[in-house]
């Protein structure tokens, strides 16, 4: 039967899926990582270049809350802007980042800067004037989320290369 290909010749056993699973697990990681970082980064440097106006603090707040057990504090900014003659409000103050501290003397160290009554340059959609933000920069988290994205890939293709070589030894000794 020289037609007949044979099926036993590249055997997949437990043991070689045992040995690709986990490096598959941590590359599926990584790139649901990377996807999120990056999508988070674009939309927040979008904000870097909508137009931006005047806007004034209306209110200030620091909320209180219990994040699995752990006490977190989050400063809350209310501000009021005009777009083509239209009064707008928001509290929107980073876009795509919730901002909370762990201590509440650095949430009212960050709310210094927005005191009631200071005015703040608010940067809105030009698209929709309702969407606003005051900081429209980046969030460090969001490079350290794509930074364990790029390290989980890597440490998965580090492992499975090290596992095919180990494959392709094991069956070249076996012929």
């Amino acid at each position: 039967m020289e037609g007949e290909t044979r099926n036993d010749q590249y055997p997949i056993g437990a043991k070689v899926i045992l040995a690709v699973l986990p490096p598959l697990l941590f590359l599926g990681f990584g790139v649901v990582l990377i996807a999120i970082g990056v999508s988070s980064y674009r939309k927040t440097a979008i904000t870097q270049t909508w137009p931006s106006t005047e806007g004034t603090v209306s209110a200030t707040n620091i909320r209180r809350y219990n994040d699995e057990g752990t006490i977190r504090f989050a400063p809350e900014v209310d501000y009021e802007y005009q777009v083509a003659g239209d009064t707008h409000k928001s509290s929107v103050i980073r876009p795509e980042v919730f901002i909370s501290f762990l201590d509440e003397e650095e949430a009212k160290r960050f709310l210094q800067k927005y005191a009631v009554g200071n005015k703040v340059q608010v940067f809105y959609d030009p698209a929709t004037p309702t969407k606003a933000v005051i900081e429209p920069r980046a969030a460090p988290v969001l490079h350290f989320v794509t930074m364990m994205g790029v390290i989980s890939c890597t440490f998965a293709l580090v492992v499975y290369y090290v596992s095919y070589r180990r494959f392709r030894r094991r069956l070249r000794a076996e012929h």
